[in-house]
Order: C-alpha cells, then sequence, then structure tokens
C-alpha cells in the first residue's frame, strides 16, 4: 500500500517536518470565496483562467519529475517545492503526488510568479481559482422518514426493479450491499448519519474544524442520492450500501479551490484500489489543463468519474460553444468525465403525465447546461455530445446533516443517480470491465459505452411532448438495469 513506511519513506516524512509543509489530509489548503485578486499571473505563466476568481497569491505548480519510484518522485516534487519556498519565499502548503507531480505555493504580495520557471523542474503554473458547489435549490426539510420512501429518482431510473440483484426491498441484510467503493469530492459527508455507509477513510483538504464530515449538506445530500441504505427508514440510493469515501474540497460554505479539486482527485488516485467511482458535484469556471491531467490519471487508474453538467443553462463549452476557451465549465467539459443534465420528473414514472407542477414532467430542467459540440479528439460520439446522460434532478429527496433529510434541486443531484449506476454496473461486472486482465481508462470507456447506450431515448420520456433539449442532442436517461 502507498502509506508503507519504508526506510526511504522516514526519509520524506523527516524532510516533510523540517520544512513545515502541510500535505494530505487536514492540509492548510486555500480555500477562495472572498473574490479578492492577488498578485496577476503573467504571459509566462500557464493555463490563466481570465473568467474565474483567483485565489490570492496561491499558484499550482507542476513539477516535471525523471525518477521512477514513488519515494524518488516525491524528492524530487519535495526538492523543487523547497526551491521555492526559499527562493521566493514562498509557504507550500501541499505537495500533489499521484494525478499530479507538483505542489501548491502561497507566495508573499507582489512576488512576480513568472520566477517560478527559474527552476527548470517546473513545467507548469496557473494561479489557483475559486470553485464551488453546483448550485442548487432547498426545498423541504425532513426530520424524520420513520418509513423508508423510494424516491422518484430512483423509481425513474429504474434502480427499484425487482429482477436486480441490488433489489430494494427494505432490508440491508448480510450481503445485499453494493460492494463498491464511491469518493464523493464535495463539502464532505456526515459521517454519523444513520441512512449512509461513510468509510473512516476520509480526508479534508479545506482545513475545516469538522474535518471530512460535512456542515454545508450538499456533499451529504449527493451521498445519499448515491448509495443510502435499503432499511426500514429514511430514503433508499441508487447503489443502496455502497461505501462512501468522503473526499471534502468544499469547506463549511460551499466554496473551495482549483487546488483543492486537484488535491481531491490526487487522494483517489492515491486510493484506487478501493474506489471505483468519484462524483464531482460542482464547477470551476476554468478549463485547467492541469485538472483535467489530473482526471485523466485517475481514469487511467481505473475510476470512473461523473460530474454534473451545471446550472447556468449554457453550453458546457461557454456562451461561445468553443472547447478549450477559458469560459469552459470545469470538470463537466472534459472528455474524460461522464457528464450528467438533469431531468424533471414528479413520479417516477415515464410519460411526462404528473400534472399541477411547478415545470413540465419529464422534461430536461432549464438550468441545466447543454452541449452542441464535442471536446476535439473525443474517440467516440455519444448522441447528446458532450452530455453523456441525463438523471432526476428536481426536488429530489435525500440525506442532509443531523441525521435528517431533504429535498434539494440541481444538476448536483442528477449526477449521483448515475455515480450509482455505475457503481451497480460494476458491482455486476466487475472492476475489469473488459475483462483483458487490468483495470484501467479501457474500462472506464467501456463502463460508459455501457451505460449511454443503455439508456432510455428521450423519444421515450414523454407521450408526443417536447423534452425542452436545448441543443439538439438527445442525452438519453440513465438506466439502471443496464448490464
Amino acid at each position: 500500500m502507498r502509506y508503507t513506511m519504508r526506510r526511504d519513506k522516514w526519509l520524506l516524512v523527516i524532510l516533510l517536518v523540517y520544512f513545515g509543509l502541510a500535505t494530505g489530509c487536514g492540509g492548510g489548503g486555500a480555500a477562495g470565496g472572498n473574490g479578492a485578486t492577488g498578485s496577476p499571473v503573467t504571459a509566462v505563466a500557464l493555463d490563466v483562467c481570465s473568467t474565474a476568481t483567483p485565489v490570492p497569491n496561491t499558484y499550482i505548480v507542476e513539477v516535471r519529475t525523471v525518477a521512477t519510484t514513488e519515494s524518488e518522485i516525491e524528492l524530487e516534487i519535495l526538492a523543487a517545492a523547497d526551491d521555492c519556498r526559499l527562493r521566493m519565499k514562498g509557504d507550500i502548503k501541499r505537495l500533489f503526488t499521484n494525478a499530479l507531480h507538483g505542489f501548491v505555493a502561497v507566495l508573499p504580495e507582489g512576488e512576480i510568479p513568472d520566477r517560478f520557471f527559474e527552476d527548470e523542474h517546473v513545467s507548469r503554473v496557473q494561479q489557483d481559482v475559486v470553485a464551488n458547489a453546483d448550485d442548487f435549490v432547498p426545498h423541504r426539510l425532513f426530520v424524520d422518514i420513520p418509513v423508508q420512501q423510494i424516491p422518484n429518482g430512483v423509481r425513474r431510473i429504474f434502480a427499484d426493479d425487482p429482477g436486480l440483484a441490488a433489489r430494494i426491498d427494505g432490508t440491508d441484510g448480510a450481503g445485499e450491499r453494493v460492494g463498491i467503493g464511491i469518493a464523493i469530492i464535495d463539502s464532505g459527508i456526515d459521517i454519523s448519519h444513520p441512512d449512509l455507509n461513510v468509510s473512516p477513510l476520509g480526508v479534508d483538504f479545506t482545513a475545516s474544524a469538522a474535518g471530512a464530515n460535512d456542515v454545508f449538506g450538499h456533499g451529504t445530500h449527493v451521498a445519499g442520492i448515491t448509495a443510502a441504505l435499503d432499511n426500514a427508514f429514511g430514503v433508499v440510493g441508487v447503489a443502496p450500501g455502497a461505501t462512501l469515501y468522503p473526499v471534502k474540497v468544499l469547506g463549511d460554505t460551499g466554496n473551495g479551490s482549483l487546488s483543492n479539486i486537484i488535491a481531491g482527485v490526487d487522494w483517489v488516485v492515491a486510493n484506487a484500489d478501493k474506489i471505483a467511482v468519484a462524483n464531482l458535484s460542482l464547477h470551476v469556471s476554468c478549463p485547467s489543463p492541469m485538472l483535467r491531467d489530473a482526471l485523466r490519471r485517475a481514469v487511467a487508474a481505473g475510476v470512473v468519474v461523473v460530474a454534473s453538467a451545471g446550472n447556468r443553462g449554457i453550453d458546457i463549452f461557454g456562451p461561445d460553444n468553443v472547447s478549450g476557451t477559458t469560459d469552459d465549465q470545469a470538470p463537466a467539459c472534459f472528455p474524460e468525465v461522464l457528464t450528467v443534465s438533469a431531468l424533471a420528473d414528479f413520479d417516477g414514472l415515464a410519460g411526462g403525465l404528473a400534472a399541477g407542477t411547478t415545470m413540465p414532467d419529464d422534461t430536461l430542467v432549464g438550468y441545466s447546461n447543454s452541449s452542441r459540440s464535442l471536446y476535439p479528439g473525443t474517440p467516440w460520439t455519444p448522441p447528446g455530445m458532450a452530455i453523456d446522460l441525463a438523471a432526476p434532478g428536481y426536488a429530489v429527496l435525500s440525506t442532509f446533516p443531523g441525521g435528517v433529510y431533504e429535498t434539494m434541486s440541481g444538476t448536483s443531484m442528477a449526477a449521483p443517480h448515475v455515480t450509482g449506476a455505475v457503481a451497480r454496473l460494476i458491482a455486476l461486472r466487475g472492476r475489469d470491465f473488459n475483462l483483458d486482465g487490468v483495470v484501467d481508462a479501457a474500462d472506464v470507456t467501456a463502463v460508459r459505452q455501457t451505460l449511454v447506450s443503455g439508456g432510455q431515448p428521450q423519444s421515450q420520456w414523454r407521450s408526443g411532448g417536447s423534452t425542452l433539449d436545448p441543443d439538439g442532442n438527445p442525452e438519453p436517461l440513465v438506466d439502471a438495469r443496464t448490464r
């Protein structure tokens, strides 16, 4: 395992303590949200995102490594970080050693970030920027649900089909939980919620006093949609009882940073032997190549990455509808992730027959981002283009901190329906999905293609009515019966 303390590892730990670096769980990552600006990044520094709010004086630095062993790579990163600390009087906040090789540095006011490139081992630099939970709307709080409810979203994607292996019958008996590890990269999870199976192996990158525990509520709601227990009370998730790993990258007010997200992905890659799926119901207005590369490495490790499309009612490639420009909505815009839009469903059934609703039943909600084109180089073309699937994302009932329940709306709620469906499919067929003897990106692609091909076409959503798809590219609805 990664954290086994060999002799060279002890050397690394001694150096970390000596240089005062904060890494891993509880590291003092820069959480954004105050709108302040720091030293501007000049043209020499790469990956500038002009539409995002910068985290003051904070930079993500990628290091060019040549070593081949894990410990030697970490020492190379540490050496570059220490060079920055001494030469630029910067404060090194965090190291990345898995999904990205680099570190996060906070420079003194007025220090010129171009000076990073005086170190020949520095390959890329980007100013850190603010990230947020995808906008969501809370509706109604339920303190107690004494008899288990099957939420409309679970019913609408056929996850309650009695013929499925993960049958939903109100009992949480031995062997009936979906035995898959799922990372919720979000605001944490209520680790003591009685309706969730939360792993003690959680991590916090926000320096919250609550640790990986969720204060904001967003992550707990996402977690419940994904995998709430099938028991006698509360609600049930799409993949009941799956093991949930809280990866806290959004702080207790819902704000975080790009570097926090990369740190979360870095942690998932380090634990890819346990984690098969990762859910990111969040966004950063910055198509950071560093974030994309981190997600690529997660996929290469066999982790299926699911992301919410976003709630701005625009193309995920921004108002200019052009991929690779600064207004792209990440991570939804990246071809490595399975991107999910939001459906409004009010009765758990197809047909558009629910009456007296706030919007037409079985239609895409107006706030859900859309897609008119593909990211260049995408190896296959889903019917929804860069939006892979739709899932219920309006007035969804799920878990909430404090052992209670809440209804919320947003693509944040749609994505975990798909995450649960991914977990069920992997539980059925295994992580070596294509049976070639290795778990890698090819398996992730096969899982995605299987779910998209097995989804319910928009022509079956409503009886003779429009689904209000704004882009003419009809992504299907995820179907949990897909095998």
